[in-house]
């Protein structure tokens, strides 16, 4: 009876490290520690193993994933491409669009820009999984710990101003 994933609203102070695909806690878990529905309704009252993401970082939207997410990860193990079908099938049934804007200076990373991050933060000892160009979770994970490094909120969402000052470490 759940959708694949809805949009939700983080609390302020929210552990943005917890906003993983790897990090699963029970839906009445989430709803503890004050995430809601993107229009203000309480979370399914529900034990299932869901996930908080931010495809656009902190600064965009946040999603809750149950159990559901998973069938459409099958199809395709791109969690974005996952939500984006997940979403345009709400929204054909009619659901809601998504209510909270990416930022407007998030711009999608070349497959060239991202191996030249992974490199960067090999270098860094921080990623030492294949360089494939492919920003997946253990990518996040190393921009996650880079961002806590150089004082930016940890959300594993490589930014503008995050790129550039990778590039400009030593």
């Amino acid at each position: 009876g759940l959708p694949a994933a809805e949009e939700v609203i983080l609390p302020r102070g929210f552990p943005l490290d917890l906003a993983d695909t790897t990090v699963e806690k029970p839906i009445q878990a989430w709803a503890q520690m004050g995430v809601k529905r993107a229009g203000g309704a309480a979370l399914p009252n529900a034990s299932e193993p869901s996930s908080i993401i931010l495809p656009a970082g902190w600064r965009g939207p946040a999603f809750i994933l149950y159990p559901n997410f998973k069938a459409v990860m099958n199809w395709n193990r791109s969690t974005l491409y996952a939500l984006s079908v997940t979403i345009l099938a709400q929204q054909i049934a009619g659901g809601p669009p998504v209510m909270q804007t990416p930022p407007g200076d998030d711009e999608p990373l070349s497959r060239s820009t991202i191996i030249d991050m992974q490199n960067r933060l090999a270098a860094l000892t921080l990623y030492t999984d294949e360089v494939d160009g492919l920003l997946g979770p253990k990518t996040r994970s190393a921009v996650r710990m880079y961002q806590k490094q150089i004082g930016l909120p940890a959300d594993g969402h490589p930014t503008p101003e995050f790129v550039r000052r990778l590039q400009q470490a030593r």
